[in-house]
């Protein structure tokens, strides 16, 4: 069967599936606050990319246009209770690409962080077909007075920003992450203590292993600990960080403003780089300390309008085009922690909602120093209280790499294809 019948299949088995039931409840105690929660959720993304990128002489086949389809199948089971909460979601996947070169490409989906407990099974023999299993999310949280303690592979998610995570160094999604519903989890614990109702201490600490073998590995290359300390007032909020990150040492701050009509925001984290640190091909000298920071704002024009504009600096980025390539292939960018290879950005998001059951949102990245751009919108659609359709797309501004054996880029997004994108999500 060709890699084109294997991608028709496998949409149209998440379109036969996309039937309107409802989630399975098994028991629930709204007075009490508890409730068990069992089920299945159905999702399909469909890719198409095109451009002038994917062509010979700058690819080795003309893969323009290119098709990969991932149908994703997660199952669920929660436990809540006062002090007690149970969450397990397994998830299974099957990958269908048109081309094997589309996978180094991953457009749309984010790199998972390291990990170490040995909790995914899968089958990469066809190059252009995939099958996989893993628990994405295993944890049980406990709560004694006012602290609440989290074990297992849960999702972890530190700062603020909509676009750039300056502070989001455990794990993060990629800029082009189309499926930002479940993070993925990291394997470790998490403890959050609050004193009074304005202050809040969480550590964090995750374990992983830098090679992703599986074998209950861990290493200092794929492990992190975090202490975040936050104190809010009438019209904001501090926070402060100290951080051991996958070798490197890490302080930082947040600022929250509300001024009524918008909210203003800002993240900075200073790096210092050891000896057995992850590559950082764009920092001179690796003992300075290395910069990100990020200022951003909400605003609402309108009613059911959210505009949010931001600015990030990143220290471990490029300043030359030429370098965009090293950087690409660093350990940074391997784990997820770097996403993008350029050192300034500007960025806007807006969200509108047309309608209870229509969102439509609207992108715009630029990296400033190259200059190039990437755009993007998208439509959501719940067509039901379980069922959603989702369509978008990207679109690149900027110079083409320049074509050879290895092509060299000469601005960031313009060596991006355009793609396109279509979810359905059914819950079971």
């Amino acid at each position: 069967m060709t890699a084109r019948k294997l991608g028709l299949v496998a949409i149209a088995a998440s379109l036969l599936t996309a039937m309107p039931v409802s989630a399975f409840v098994l028991s629930e105690d709204e007075i009490e606050d508890t409730g068990t929660e069992a089920g299945v959720i159905v999702r399909n993304f469909d890719f198409v990319l095109g451009g002038k990128t994917l062509e010979p002489p700058r690819n080795t086949e003309d893969a323009s246009p290119a098709a990969s389809s991932v149908l994703d199948l997660r199952t669920y089971l929660s436990y809540r209770s006062s002090h007690l909460r149970l969450v397990w979601h397994q998830s299974t996947t099957s990958t269908v690409r048109s081309h094997s070169s589309l996978g180094l490409l991953d457009l749309g989906r984010s790199t998972l962080p390291p990990r170490w407990l040995p909790l995914r099974a899968e089958d990469k023999n066809g190059s252009t077909l995939q099958l996989g299993t893993e628990t994405d999310w295993a944890y049980l949280a406990l709560v004694v007075g006012r602290t609440t303690v989290t074990l297992g592979r849960q999702p972890v998610t530190l700062g603020r920003g909509r676009l750039f995570h300056p502070s989001d160094l455990v794990s993060q999604f990629s800029l082009t992450e189309v499926d930002t519903e479940y993070k993925p989890g990291v394997d470790g614990a998490r403890v959050d203590f609050s004193p009074d109702s304005s202050t809040t201490l969480t550590a964090v600490a995750a374990g992983g292993e830098r090679e992703r073998d599986h074998d209950l590995g861990m290493d200092r290359k794929g492990s992190s600990a975090v202490l975040q300390a936050k104190r809010g007032w009438d019209h904001g909020e501090f926070s402060a960080l100290g951080a051991w990150v996958r070798n490197d040492l890490v302080l930082g701050y947040g600022a929250l403003f509300d001024l009524g009509a918008l909210d203003l925001y800002g993240e900075l984290t200073v790096t210092w780089l050891g000896s057995r640190s992850l590559s950082a091909p764009a920092v001179r000298g690796r003992h300075a300390p290395v910069l990100r920071a990020l200022s951003g704002m909400n605003l609402h024009p309108v009613e059911h309008l959210t505009v949010i504009p931001e600015v990030y600096y990143d220290g471990f980025g490029a300043q030359r085009a030429a370098d965009y390539l090293d950087v690409a292939t660093s350990e940074r960018v391997a784990v997820g922690e770097q996403v993008t290879f350029g050192r300034l950005y500007t960025g806007a998001v807006a969200d509108w909602e047309a309608d209870p059951t229509v969102h439509v949102t609207l992108l715009g990245l630029s990296n400033v120093l190259d200059p190039s751009g990437l755009l993007s919108a998208s439509v959501s659609y719940d067509a039901a209280a379980n069922t959603r359709l989702v369509l978008g797309g990207y679109l690149p501004l900027g110079s083409l790499p320049q074509a050879g054996p290895v092509p060299q880029p000469r601005s960031e997004y313009g060596s991006y294809p355009w793609f396109g994108y279509a979810e359905l999500r059914v819950v079971l």
